[in-house]
Protein backbone atom coordinates (compact mmCIF):
# COMPACT_ATOMS: atom_id res chain seq x y z
CA UNK A 1 0.00 0.00 0.00
CA UNK A 2 2.01 3.53 -1.40
CA UNK A 3 1.61 6.95 0.63
CA UNK A 4 -1.42 7.99 -1.65
CA UNK A 5 -3.96 5.07 -1.11
CA UNK A 6 -3.44 5.52 2.53
CA UNK A 7 -4.10 9.34 2.32
CA UNK A 8 -7.03 8.85 -0.09
CA UNK A 9 -8.02 5.76 2.04
CA UNK A 10 -8.00 8.18 5.32
CA UNK A 11 -9.68 11.33 3.72
CA UNK A 12 -12.65 8.84 2.47
CA UNK A 13 -12.85 6.95 6.10
CA UNK A 14 -12.65 10.64 7.90
CA UNK A 15 -15.48 11.80 5.71
CA UNK A 16 -17.81 8.42 6.21
CA UNK A 17 -16.90 8.52 9.96
CA UNK A 18 -18.33 12.13 9.92
CA UNK A 19 -21.33 11.17 7.81
CA UNK A 20 -22.37 7.87 9.85
CA UNK A 21 -21.60 10.13 13.28
CA UNK A 22 -24.45 12.25 11.94
CA UNK A 23 -26.76 9.75 10.79
CA UNK A 24 -26.38 7.12 13.60
CA UNK A 25 -27.09 10.09 15.91
CA UNK A 26 -26.41 8.25 19.92
CA UNK A 27 -25.47 10.81 23.11
CA UNK A 28 -22.04 10.24 23.75
CA UNK A 29 -19.93 10.48 21.11
CA UNK A 30 -18.20 13.16 19.61
CA UNK A 31 -17.10 14.21 16.14
CA UNK A 32 -12.93 12.98 16.93
CA UNK A 33 -14.16 9.84 17.93
CA UNK A 34 -16.14 9.03 15.04
CA UNK A 35 -13.60 10.62 12.62
CA UNK A 36 -10.91 8.71 14.10
CA UNK A 37 -12.74 5.46 14.01
CA UNK A 38 -13.32 6.24 10.18
CA UNK A 39 -9.85 7.09 9.29
CA UNK A 40 -8.95 2.94 11.47
CA UNK A 41 -11.34 1.69 9.23
CA UNK A 42 -11.40 3.33 6.52
CA UNK A 43 -7.55 2.16 5.87
CA UNK A 44 -7.73 -1.18 7.36
CA UNK A 45 -10.23 -1.96 5.05
CA UNK A 46 -8.65 -0.43 1.75
CA UNK A 47 -5.19 -2.50 2.76
CA UNK A 48 -7.79 -5.63 3.66
CA UNK A 49 -9.00 -5.06 0.14
CA UNK A 50 -5.78 -4.04 -2.10
CA UNK A 51 -4.32 -7.83 -0.19
CA UNK A 52 -6.94 -9.94 -0.90
CA UNK A 53 -7.51 -8.39 -4.76
CA UNK A 54 -4.79 -6.51 -5.19
CA UNK A 55 -5.87 -3.80 -7.43
CA UNK A 56 -4.88 -0.49 -7.10
CA UNK A 57 -8.12 1.30 -7.99
CA UNK A 58 -10.13 3.98 -6.32
CA UNK A 59 -13.23 3.43 -6.67
CA UNK A 60 -13.16 -0.31 -5.11
CA UNK A 61 -10.35 1.18 -2.63
CA UNK A 62 -13.25 4.58 -1.89
CA UNK A 63 -15.97 1.71 -1.06
CA UNK A 64 -14.01 -0.41 0.25
CA UNK A 65 -12.76 2.07 3.16
CA UNK A 66 -16.34 3.64 3.52
CA UNK A 67 -17.78 -0.22 4.33
CA UNK A 68 -14.65 -0.12 7.20
CA UNK A 69 -15.67 2.64 8.57
CA UNK A 70 -19.18 1.36 9.06
CA UNK A 71 -18.09 -1.52 10.21
CA UNK A 72 -15.44 -0.40 12.81
CA UNK A 73 -18.39 2.68 13.88
CA UNK A 74 -20.71 0.03 14.39
CA UNK A 75 -18.84 -2.33 16.56
CA UNK A 76 -17.40 0.17 18.62
CA UNK A 77 -21.01 1.25 19.11
CA UNK A 78 -22.36 -2.08 19.73
CA UNK A 79 -19.39 -3.06 22.12
CA UNK A 80 -18.09 0.13 24.00
CA UNK A 81 -22.08 1.31 25.59
CA UNK A 82 -20.96 5.37 26.86
CA UNK A 83 -23.57 5.16 29.29
CA UNK A 84 -22.31 2.13 31.11
CA UNK A 85 -18.76 3.12 30.99
CA UNK A 86 -19.20 6.59 32.28
CA UNK A 87 -21.14 4.90 35.73
CA UNK A 88 -18.31 5.07 38.34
Amino acid sequence: MNFETIVITAGVGSLAGWLIGLVMKRSGYELIVDTALGVAGGVVGGSALQAIVAADTRLPMTATAVVGAFIVIVVHRKFWNVETAAMP
